[in-house]
Formats: C-alpha cells, sequence, structure tokens
C-alpha cells in the first residue's frame, strides 16, 4: 500500500503519507484483502458521526445533535465505503473543532496544543486538510484570541515537518516537482465546477458522468444542506452558527486554491451540511411549537410526507435506487416526524428510543461501508484485479468502474470519462503538461484495456449517452481476453502484449535470486525483462516478435549466462530456465615486459562444438576473470584495436578445474598495402600475403579483400615474404627472401601473369 501511493505507480505523486500509513498498518495487523483496505476508512466514517454529536450537544442540545449524527451516517456511507484520504480529512477536521473548543471551555494550553497538532495531521491526510488551520486561525479571529494561537502553531508545524522529510528522503527532486511546480502551475478553477460541487456534489464539467441534476438522493442532500448553511450563515448569531460559519469558509478557500475539486472533497463538509440542517429544522420546530404544540404532530406528518412524495417523484424520474439510498430517505423522514413526535406529551418514549436508532445506524453504516458487495462479486473482483496487475505495465491506461480503477497499479481512469472525452474529442489531462510522466490522454484509443462491469455498465447506458455511442465500439472492435462474472475485460487491438513468465534455478534446483531475464528486439533495440524473486520466478509483457532472451545471473555467483538468440513470442508463454554452474579462467594481460598492463584486451573461450563465446575485457590493471562451463575451447587474447601488441591464441583450451593464466602479448607492427596486377592498378583480391620466420617457424599473414588490401600483424623480426594468387588465377606466386619489419611497414605487391 506504502509503494502504491507514495511514488504512486499510475505516474510520479507524493501524496500526503496519514492515511497511507493508517492503511499499511491494517494490512499489516489483518489479512491483506479489501475488508483490511476499507476498514480504516469505515471506521474514521463511524467514529466522526459521534464527533459530530458531541460537538453538535454541548453547542445545540440533545436532539439536534443526534439529529446531525444520524444524517450525517447515511451520507458517510456514500464517501466512504472506500479507501479514500477524505475520511482521515473529515475525522482529524472535526476533532481540531473538538480541542479548540475544549481549548476555550477550560482556558487550557494542552488542548490548544492537540488542536494544532489535528489540524497538521488533516493536511498530512490530504492537500485540503490546510482548511483545518484557516478554520482556527479565523475562529481565532472572530473571538479575538490570535494572540494566543503560538501553541496551534507551533504544533502544527511540528507534525507537517514529516511530510517534507518523508518527501526529500524518498526522492527529493520528484517530491519538489510535485509539491511545488506541479501545483503552482495548476489550471485556474472553473468557478461553476466549485459552485455545483457545494450544490450537487458533481462538478459542472462532470455532471454527464454523474448524471445530471438531482439525479441521486446525495445530490438532493447536498442542495439541501447547502441551501441550509447559507440560512444559517446569513441570519445566524450565536456560537454555533459562527462555528458552521468559519467551518464552511475554511472548507470552501481550501477547495478554491486546490484549484479542481470533486464528490470526495464533500466528506468534510457534510458534518457542516448535517448541522445546518439540523439546527434549521429544529429552530422551525421551535418556532411552531412556541403557540401551538399540537400541531408538531402535523408537522412530522407533512415532513414524512413530503419526503415520500419526493422519493416517488425521483423515482418515476428513473433513478435506481438502492438499499442504502433508500434507507437514507426513510430514516430522514422518520427522524423528522419523530422529532415531532417527541415534543408532545403522547410519545415522550421516543427520545428514549432515538440514541438506540443512532447506535444501530452507525452499525449499519459501518458495515455497509466494509462489506458493500456479495461474497460472489468480491471474489470475481479479487479474481480480475489480479489478472490486471500481472498483464499490466505500470505505464499502461486501464479505463474501469471507478470501484476497480482505485485498486490497479497501472495507470487508471473511469470509463465513463473515457467515453465522454472521446466523443467529444478532448484532451484530458489529470495534470499540466510541464512533466511529461505527469499527462493522462484518457481517449479511447489510448487505453491498453477496457474493463466493463455488466450492472455498472446498465446504470450507465441508461444515463449517460457517450457511454452509450462508445460500447458498441467496444464490444465490437476490442478483443475480450478475461472474464471473471459481471466483469470483462477488453484488449486494445492494437496493442496487443503478452506475459512471459517463468523460473530460474541452479543446478540443484535452488531458487536465483535477482537475475536479471530479459527480451532483447534487434529490430526495435526494445528491451522488456524483470528481476527473479525470492522464488526464482520473474514475469515481464513483451509484443509479439522475435528476440533474444538472456538470463543473466547475479554478481558474486558461478551461474553461467543463458542465451537463446531466436526466441519467439506470439502468445503468453512460460519457460523454466537451469543455469549451469561454471569454472573460472582468470588473470591478467601484460606487455611482454611483465609489468606494463594491457586494459581493453579481449580475452575470450570460444567453444567450437556449440558455437558459443565467453569472454570479458581486461580492467584497469590489466585483470580478466571469465566464467564457462567445463569443457575445450579456444582461448584468445586479442589486443586492443590500434595497439602494437600481437594475438594471442591457444587451442585445446582444457577447462575441468579453475585455472590462473598470466599471458605476455608480443609486441607487433601492421604490415598492410595492396596486390595488384603488373598494370598496378587491376586489385587481386583472395590472394594470400604471409610473413614466415625461419628461426621460430611462425607464419603470420592475411588474404586479400575484395579491393586487394591486406593488413595483419607481426614481431619485430626478418622474414620471407609470399604472394601466393588465388587458385586456378593466372597470376605468379612472389616471394622477397628477406624482409625486415621494425615498424608499421606498408608494402604494395604487383603480381605479374603466369
Amino acid at each position: 500500500m506504502l509503494a502504491l501511493h507514495w511514488g504512486y505507480l499510475t505516474r510520479v505523486n507524493f501524496f500526503p503519507p496519514l492515511f497511507v500509513v493508517i492503511e499499511a498498518v491494517s494490512l499489516r495487523l489483518l489479512q491483506a484483502d479489501y475488508f483490511a483496505v476499507r476498514l480504516p476508512g469505515a471506521l474514521m466514517g463511524a467514529f466522526s458521526c459521534v464527533l459530530l454529536y458531541v460537538i453538535a450537544r454541548k453547542m445545540t442540545g440533545r436532539l439536534p445533535a443526534l439529529s446531525s449524527a444520524i444524517i450525517l451516517v447515511f451520507c458517510s456511507a456514500y464517501v466512504n465505503r472506500v479507501a479514500l484520504q477524505d475520511n482521515a480529512l473529515e475525522l482529524f477536521f472535526l476533532l481540531t473543532v473538538f480541542c479548540f473548543m475544549k481549548a476555550q471551555d477550560q482556558n487550557s494550553k494542552r488542548w490548544l496544543m492537540l488542536s494544532g497538532l489535528m489540524a497538521g495531521f488533516a493536511l498530512l491526510s490530504k492537500f485540503t486538510g490546510v482548511c483545518a488551520i484557516l478554520f482556527l486561525v479565523l475562529q481565532a479571529t472572530l473571538e479575538r484570541r490570535v494572540r494566543r494561537m503560538g501553541p496551534v502553531f507551533l504544533f502544527f508545524f511540528i507534525s507537517i515537518s514529516a511530510y517534507p522529510i518523508i518527501g526529500a528522503f524518498i526522492d527529493w527532486r520528484t517530491f519538489l516537482l510535485e509539491t511545488f511546480v506541479l501545483q503552482g502551475t495548476r489550471v485556474a478553477l472553473n468557478p461553476y465546477d466549485l459552485l455545483f460541487t457545494l450544490s450537487v456534489g458533481a462538478p459542472a464539467s462532470q455532471l454527464e458522468v454523474y448524471g445530471g441534476l438531482f439525479r441521486t438522493p446525495l445530490q438532493i442532500f447536498t442542495f439541501l444542506g447547502l441551501a441550509s448553511t447559507a440560512v444559517i450563515v446569513a441570519t445566524g448569531k450565536t456560537s454555533v452558527d459562527r462555528l458552521v460559519s468559519t467551518s464552511v469558509a475554511s472548507i470552501v478557500i481550501a477547495f478554491a486554491a486546490s484549484q479542481y475539486v470533486w464528490w470526495g472533497f464533500l466528506a468534510v463538509l457534510y458534518p457542516f451540511y448535517a448541522l445546518s440542517t439540523s439546527i434549521l429544522v429544529f429552530r422551525l420546530l421551535a418556532l411552531r411549537s412556541a403557540r401551538l404544540p399540537d400541531k408538531n404532530v402535523i408537522v412530522g406528518f407533512a415532513a414524512l410526507a413530503a419526503v415520500i412524495l419526493a422519493t416517488m417523484l425521483v423515482t418515476l424520474l428513473g433513478v435506481h435506487f438502492e438499499s442504502v439510498e433508500m434507507a437514507f430517505f426513510i430514516a430522514f423522514a422518520l427522524l423528522l416526524a419523530g422529532f415531532a413526535f417527541a415534543r408532545t406529551r403522547t410519545f415522550p418514549q421516543l427520545k428514549l428510543i432515538l440514541p438506540a436508532l443512532m447506535i444501530l445506524a452507525l452499525l449499519f453504516a459501518s458495515t455497509s461501508q466494509v462489506q458493500q458487495t456479495n461474497t460472489n462479486q468480491i471474489t470475481d473482483q479479487a479474481q480480475l484485479i489480479d489478472f490486471m496487475n500481472s498483464h499490466t505495465r505500470t505505464t499502461d491506461l486501464v479505463a474501469a468502474n471507478p470501484a476497480v480503477t482505485w485498486l490497479l497499479h497501472s495507470r487508471a481512469v473511469n470509463y465513463a470519462e473515457v467515453a465522454l472525452y472521446t466523443t467529444r474529442e478532448e484532451t484530458f489531462s489529470y495534470v499540466p503538461a510541464q512533466a511529461e510522466h505527469f499527462v493522462m490522454n484518457v481517449s479511447l484509443w489510448n487505453c491498453e484495456y477496457i474493463v466493463l462491469d455488466t450492472p455498472w455498465l446498465r446504470d450507465e447506458l441508461g444515463q449517460s449517452k457517450s457511454v452509450e455511442m462508445l460500447t458498441p465500439i467496444i464490444l465490437t472492435e476490442w478483443k475480450e481476453v478475461y472474464s471473471a462474472g459481471d466483469y470483462h475485460v477488453y484488449q486494445n487491438p492494437r496493442t496487443m502484449v503478452y506475459r512471459i513468465e517463468g523460473t530460474v534455478n541452479d543446478g540443484n534446483g535452488n531458487a536465483v535470486l535477482e537475475a536479471w531475464v530479459t527480451c532483447f528486439s534487434p529490430i526495435t533495440r526494445a528491451e522488456y525483462g524483470s528481476h527473479t524473486d525470492s522464488e526464482g520466478r520473474f514475469v515481464f509483457l513483451a509484443p509479439s516478435g522475435t528476440y533474444v532472451f538472456d538470463v543473466w545471473s547475479p554478481s558474486g555467483t558461478r551461474l553461467i549466462h543463458y542465451r537463446d538468440p531466436h526466441f519467439q513470442i506470439s502468445s503468453d508463454l512460460r519457460t523454466d530456465i537451469l543455469l549451469e554452474s561454471g569454472m573460472l579462467v582468470m588473470g591478467t594481460v601484460h606487455a611482454s615486459d611483465g609489468f606494463t598492463p594491457v586494459v581493453n584486451a579481449w580475452v575470450s573461450l570460444h567453444d567450437d562444438v556449440n558455437k558459443i563465446d565467453y569472454g570479458q575485457y581486461t580492467e584497469t590493471h590489466g585483470a580478466y576473470t571469465i566464467l564457462a562451463p567445463a569443457g575445450t575451447y579456444v582461448f584468445d587474447v586479442w589486443a586492443p584495436q590500434g595497439s602494437h601488441f600481437l594475438h594471442y591464441q591457444e587451442r585445446n583450451f582444457t577447462l575441468a578445474e579453475d585455472v590462473t593464466r598470466t599471458v605476455l602479448l608480443r609486441t607487433a607492427f601492421t604490415i598492410s598495402g595492396y596486390v595488384l596486377a603488373s598494370d598496378n592498378s587491376t586489385p587481386v583480391p583472395g590472394s594470400w600475403v604471409s610473413l614466415y620466420d625461419l628461426t621460430t617457424k611462425e607464419v603470420f599473414g592475411a588474404y586479400a579483400d575484395p579491393n586487394g588490401y591486406y593488413a595483419f600483424q607481426a614481431p619485430p623480426g626478418t622474414y620471407i615474404l609470399d604472394v601466393w594468387p588465388p587458385v586456378d588465377s593466372h597470376y605468379q606466386h612472389v616471394r622477397i627472401s628477406a624482409v625486415t619489419i621494425q615498424s608499421d611497414t606498408t608494402m604494395n605487391l604487383n603480381l605479374g601473369p603466369s
């Protein structure tokens, strides 16, 4: 989980670390599954409801506090059911408010310190958590207590210092780029996006994705919450009114400063929407009960009827209701009616039932957040995620249901957004193009895979024209490569890649760790590969083609490099490699004086039978080490190009154990020139030019190339020079009895007719 967020694999991105750490702890303590991932968010959402009740009870009384908490329960079921940083932000913002209130009541510096610490934790949960410290500043300014805020700022800056310390420690260059450069160059926020997010829970630019205006219960509640908050801010004079005003103001400022809004941001705003709605309802009920208390029953029934009629109206408009959505409407209606009845003497026992109702609602919310799908769906989703993460690279783009995208290791995007921007022919980038790897063009043909979730898609087809236009293209032109239950995976026909996997073991059957397994294309010069893990397993993706397949053993071992020069890929493959152990041939290469090292000489063992070479260039001190299997080889030492050293060769070199061999290269000079006919212009290719040493019986020579050019090396000395024309040619053999070589020599040789 830490690897998924810090240095985020979909693109380089350094998120604030606190929620990631909490998730990592949950995964470490529990089994690494979806329950462990969702549990922290569920608990934070449930505890936020309790915390809102504690805050509101002190300022408004028991019944309005219960009302606020219960309303928030059913809102939190929407924003806290997956692992989002917004869960932690909501909780730590409410903790900031709670600690600041305690500091006011008890005139306590300790609670001030805790409020600063909680504000820091809010910012460590998400960048928009800056709203917590803004709230403290605004609230202290209204109450003229700014001079006492020193402990708050001290503990705030102490807590948030963990963020730059961790970021700089991991990768300070990328951390600075992400945090300062790109954050400072975001496109200006569309004010309509902010307005629509605050009022209906979705940015204006994404309303088509969400099905339009007032299409879900949450959108309706968001609008009621904004209206109630506006009334409280405009008319309020009490301390709770000021609390709501400063809280909402700080949150809106943080939204505007982030220059990007989406529905998850509302998690921190919903507690105050719930509080404002509850306060306004109870104030209206109080006004009515001052003179006509018996009519509260009528008000309750009217509220119940209004909500039921609204539910029926929205249902007739075509909205599909899930159990959680319907429960929200029913609970809200019963709550309004219950409050009205509780103010009469007819049903005083309802006051005792409300706390039990809140506890049951909290249990229901937590359960729905953690376990939101049935067992079969979870199994299918787990299999889907395993398939996608094993068949995609981090640079691939996958479009899917949002419930799937956040679990992928590759870059991922909502399929509805792909449909929207493809049909409108727009380019969508999550961040500006100042850094190329931050850009995601989500047009259809830029996607590697499309994951279609049948129930989710069925809902989208009834709401989004873009999805209706794009889906038939996927079903007819893309290849289905995987399915599990309701999930179907389609691959882009332009970018088919295959999974290459296997194991690497030594001769004893032991797994080889950190071996580098690679496929190299001589045509495209592209390379694909991976290292083996602790069990010797490797897996990587590569397009179809012919490759040079190599397995390079880790340093410090005696395992011999493996190569297949004609490795074919046309489908998913599995290949298990056995690396042989070898013997070492080591030593040094020096000049004939025995002291001067020869650097960059190529030392090799050539297997004539299997046509395989093992070799290494000499290092700074002329040292070399070659690893090769036991056998018989041709041992060669080739001097660096342009040097005055003679090639060394030893045939029938037997390797049965480790061998140490020191090689002294004799000084040599280059003899070169052209072999021409007697007209001095016609080349005689294929002629053999040689020098014969009468003392050592050594022969040095070379054949003339098509231009008649020859070149070879020989030690200094006196030789017999022979020029042998090609067989069946009409030229005579030429011999020069005494040729002395003391330096590089150029000789053009002429052959006469036979």
